[in-house]
């Protein structure tokens, strides 16, 4: 069983089966080259790590997270992570929009799926929200250095160009 936490990047040289220990093959499988068993057939496939972020406005404004861990860190980003095992992508994006802001919210609808490469973890597959705020606390929790609700005229620079987009589609629509 793969150890929870590891990095993209740490699997990538992922050289024996976890399940009978026998050193993978390079074959072709449904059209790509993929590591394999002989042995058990057991086949490698490298999906993307699902991530959710949340889109919360106040008053016609955005809240923004100024990430305190890398990647990113000291960069402004709408506040996102990765989908623990046996959370929904939406369950996902609540506790992570509570641990970094100090907000309850709810999910009102889903705004936008997409992909990014990052450095730090590879593939990555983007899953964004937008949130009601129910309760809570403002305040920068545990990936955080800052946290506040940007209105449209003072939208900082957002780390992932994918938060950009799903923040500029919104913008226009927010009150003044």
């Amino acid at each position: 069983m793969r150890e929870r936490g590891l990095c993209s990047f740490m699997i990538k040289d992922f050289h024996f089966c976890p399940f009978c220990g026998t050193a993978l093959i390079s074959r072709e499988l449904e059209g790509l080259i993929r590591r394999c068993c002989s042995a058990c057939d057991f086949v490698h496939f490298k999906n993307p790590l699902p991530s959710a972020a949340g889109v919360v406005i106040r008053d016609g404004s955005v809240l923004l997270i100024k990430r305190g861990i890398e990647p990113g860190k000291g960069h402004w980003s709408l506040p996102s992570g990765f989908i623990e095992e046996g959370e929904t992508p939406g369950e996902g994006c609540i506790r992570e929009v509570r641990e970094e802001t100090g907000l309850e919210t709810t999910v009102i609808k889903l705004l936008d799926v997409f992909h990014v490469t990052s450095n730090f973890y590879g593939e990555v597959l983007v899953i964004v929200y937008l949130l009601e705020e129910i309760g809570g606390d403002l305040q920068a929790g545990t990936d955080a250095e800052d946290v506040r609700f940007f209105h449209k005229n003072d939208m900082p620079f957002l780390h992932v160009r994918g938060f950009t987009n799903v923040v500029t589609e919104i913008l226009p629509h927010l009150d003044d």
